[in-house]
Parts: structure tokens; sequence; C-alpha cells
């Protein structure tokens, strides 16, 4: 008994120590096969191709016309022949102003014209002695005008001296006593500077019909015209002086007192029938001496036209002739331009969007009232990010994928780029377009397009893909298996294909492997 315990304890630290050597020996066995296996690795030769450099975006289609459209000028619009939706051609008129008045001007333009011209065929061929007799007599019927003007105007200024006279020394004699001595208002006025006012007023109006009546009397039977002309001159001067006197006794009865409303209405009515006459007389001076100036101008145009019909044409009357007749076609050409710019036409096929233009109201200048996109010519406008913008240049062909039918690819190339950025959101952006030139009906206005923009494409190129290579601030690298062991290598990269390609441009030869570092190895 006492043996086979001290067997059984020996057993035990013995089974032990023969399971710790198997552990320790499994262990020592495991690592030894792990690091004395060779690494597997998914190698990737280089080769030699086609590498093609894309920069993709998303654009959307809009018209590559469409026109805001307005008249040119001012005016009331006469007429509108379009609506919304419809379509229309080049050249058809969409609205009108009214033009009558233009219309007008034009015929009186071209009349002028025509005498223009008649006068230039005159000068050129010379006057007849009928033409000469007949400016003759139109001359001295202009100079007979002038006189019967002139003789008429003594008339009107004694017309005028007599109901001047009357207004001053009946119509308001019971406004003001002693007239002619120490003229006084016979009523009271709140106002003492106009109490001040009419005494010397009445005086000066007393010794200006004197002056007239003077004046009047010292002109002959027969004056001459430079005596009338001075005549009328005093004569609305003198009149003038009573008229102040008429409008300050207007004041005075404004500010009377103590006046009975009777008395008060029989002055204002006495006053206001003073004035009256006095106003039409003056009036009446004024035009006699408007019609005879009026007529010195025609005795002088007639003149003109005598001497000149009797001293023949000379180089230069016919060069201004000429130029004359330049003048009045300019004229007409303008009216022309004026009345084209009354008639708002289509500059392009295409479809009415916006029509705000209303029979009747007034358009201002330039203001937009018609839109116009094309019916078929669109194009896609997209954003390039800042990072992109570089690669892209006029011409660049351009693959194009529309959502609303997808199955199908367009081919169209760069046709615009926008030299100034846009900025959305604080992101610069560059604008660029591609116009299609392709017709057809299933494009619209806003239709979601992506593009594929083949900015570079080079051929028999050496090729790795991007997961090969590693890129480091130092530089750019691909691994290789060199001596039983990894190696870096460095490498000069070119451009970069969508589909994962990379060019080499130098640092490694065609069919030369290198380890695929992005790839994994299933051990």
């Amino acid at each position: 008994m006492i043996i086979k315990k001290m067997k059984n304890k020996l057993k035990k630290p013995a089974l032990f120590a023969i399971a710790a050597f198997i552990i320790f020996a499994g262990a020592g066995v495991l690592i030894f096969y792990r690091y004395s296996k060779k690494p597997v690795y998914n190698f990737v030769a280089v080769k030699q191709g086609e590498i093609i450099q894309e920069v993709t975006a998303t654009g959307t289609t809009k018209p590559s016309e469409s026109i805001m459209l307005g008249f040119e000028k001012n005016g009331i619009i006469k007429n509108v022949f379009v609506s919304a939706g419809d379509k229309v051609k080049s050249g058809q008129v969409l609205a009108e102003l009214d033009s009558s008045e233009l219309k007008d001007n034009f015929i009186q333009a071209k009349a002028e014209l025509t005498a223009e011209k008649a006068k230039l065929d005159s000068l050129k061929r010379g006057f007849r002695l009928e033409e000469i007799q007949i400016a003759k007599t139109a001359f001295e019927k202009a100079q007979q005008d002038l006189v019967n003007d002139y003789a008429g105007s003594s008339d009107i200024i004694r017309d005028a001296y007599v109901k001047t006279e009357d207004a001053v020394r009946n119509q308001i004699s019971q406004l003001i006593s002693f007239p002619d001595i120490n003229p006084q208002l016979t009523f009271s006025v709140y106002d003492t500077q106009i109490a001040n006012d009419i005494p010397v007023k009445r005086q000066k109006a007393g010794a200006a019909l004197n002056s007239l009546k003077n004046e009047l009397a010292g002109i002959g039977a027969a004056p001459t015209q430079d005596e009338l002309n001075q005549l009328i001159f005093n004569s609305i001067i003198h009149l003038s002086t009573v008229l102040d006197l008429l409008n300050r006794l207007m004041d005075a009865l404004a500010s009377a007192v103590n006046l009975s409303s009777a008395n008060l209405t029989a002055y204002q009515t006495s006053v206001t029938a003073a004035r009256t006459t006095v106003n039409t007389v003056i009036t009446n001076i004024n035009s006699r001496q408007q019609k005879i100036a009026s007529q010195k101008i025609t005795v002088r145009q007639s003149q003109d036209e005598l001497n000149l019909k009797l001293a023949g044409s000379s180089a230069e009357e016919l060069r201004t002739q000429e130029a004359l007749v330049e003048k009045s076609e300019a004229n007409i050409n303008s009216i022309k331009t004026q009345i084209a710019k009354t008639v708002l036409r289509s500059p392009i096929d295409g479809i009415i969007t916006k029509q705000e233009a209303k029979t009747g109201e007034n358009s201002g200048a330039n203001s937009p009232l018609i839109t116009i996109i094309s019916e078929r010519n669109f194009e896609i406008e997209a954003n390039i990010p800042e990072i992109d913008i570089g690669k892209i240049k006029l011409g660049d062909p351009v693959k194009i994928v529309f959502d609303a039918f997808p199955s199908e690819i367009f081919s169209e190339k760069i046709s615009y780029i926008d030299p100034a950025e846009t900025i959305i959101d604080g992101i610069v952006d560059y604008k660029i377009k591609i116009f299609l030139d392709r017709p057809d009906s299933r494009i619209k206005s806003g239709l979601t397009a992506g593009l594929a923009i083949e900015t570079q494409k080079k051929s028999d190129v050496l090729i790795l893909p991007q997961s090969a290579i590693i890129e480091k601030d130092s530089g750019d690298f691909v691994k290789i298996f060199k001596n039983n062991k990894e190696e870096e290598s460095s490498v000069v990269l070119g451009i970069r294909g969508q589909n994962g390609d990379i060019e080499i441009i130098s640092g490694l030869n065609n069919g030369q492997e290198v380890i695929n570092i992005g790839v994994k190895i299933k051990e």
C-alpha cells in the first residue's frame, strides 16, 4: 500500500510535464511552420494600351435660345397676335404699337422730299420766265400784305385806347375818388400797403393813357413802319400799366372793410369787366405784332426766292439743295426705322412661353413682354468643380446619358466654358455648355443628363491598376518582389483613367510584374 501510494504521487507530476512538453513542442512547430512559409502575393503585370481620362458631371437641358422681347420705343399696344404656347416662325409679327402718328409723319416727309427734289431739278435746269414772274408776284403780294398789316395796326391801338380809357375813367370810377388830382379809394381796406399803392398806380395809369393818346395823335396820315413798330411797342407798355392798377384793385376788394355785400359784388363785377377789356385789347395788339413779324419773314423768303430765280443757280446752291434732299431722305429712313420699331417680330423659330402684352396698355421702351424658346435646339448646362475645370477644353468629346432614356448614349462636344466662376454655397464651380446638334423630339427643357467628358486620351502607353500604386508625400511607388523580399520602387505617374487604370510614365517596363497591394489573397 505504501509503495502504491508513492507510485501515484510520482505519476501525477510526470503527466503534467509530459502535457507541457507536448504543448510547447506544438507551439514551436506552429511558429516554425508559419515563419518558414513563403508569403503569397497577387501580382499584376505592366501592360501597354490605351487610357482615357474623363471628368463626370450632371447637367440639365435648356433651350439653346431663350429670348425676351420688348418694343424698342414707348407706345400704346395696338394689336397682339400670339398667346403663350403658340409656335412661331422667324420674322412672324407678334405684336404692334399704334403707329398712326409716325405714318402721318412719313407721308409728310415724303411730300417734303418730293418738294426738295423738285427744287433741285429746278436749280439744275434753270428757271423759266414764267417761274420768275410767279416769284415776283409772290414777293409783291407779301409786301402788300405787310403794308396792310401795318395799316390796320393803328386802328387796333385806337380801339384799345378808347376801351381802356372807358374802363379806367368810367367802370372803376365808383372805387376811386378825385382820380386825376388826388386819387383815393372810396372804401377802407385791412392792408395799408394796398391803400398806399392804389393812388400811385391810378396816377401812373392816367399818365399812361395820356401818353398813348398823344402818341396816337402824333401819327400822321402815312406813318412809316418804324413809327408803327414803336407805337405798337409803347401801347403794350401803357396798357400793361393800366392792367397793373386793375389787378391791385381786385386785391383791395379782397381786403375791403365794412363794404356791403351788394357794393362788393358790384365793384368786383366792374373791375373784372375792366380787366377783361384791357386783357383783350392787349391780346389783339400782341396778335397784330406777331402777324407783322411773321409777314416780314414771308417777305424775306419770297424775296430770296425771287433773287434766286433772277440770279440763276450756283454750284454752292446746287450742293446746298442736294444736301437738303439727302436730309429729307434721311428723315424718311429715320421714320421708317421708328415705324419698324413699333412692330415686334420673332427672331427665331420657337414657342411662346410667356406673353404679357395687352392691347391698349402703354408699353415702356425695352420692357420684356414676350419670351420665346427655340423649338428644337437645346443645350446642356453643367457646373464643373474648380479641381477639374483645368482638364477641360473646348471641343472635348462628351458621352451623354439622359435619365429619361438611360439605355441610349448621345455623343457631343464641349461648346462653351464660362471664363468667370460661379459660386454655389461657397464652392467655386465653372459653367460649361454642350449644344445638342442632333434634333430629337424627345428632348425637352429641364431633363437631367449624366456627362462623361473625355479630357485626354493616350494610346500605346504603360498602364497599371491604381490599386498597385502607393502614393506618399515623398512620391509615388510600387512594390516589387526582389531577392526573396518586397521592395518599393519609385514611379512617375501620368493621367488616370475612369476605369481604375493609371499611366506609368517611367520607372517600370512593359510586362514587368508588381505586387497588387490593393488585392488581398486568402491563405
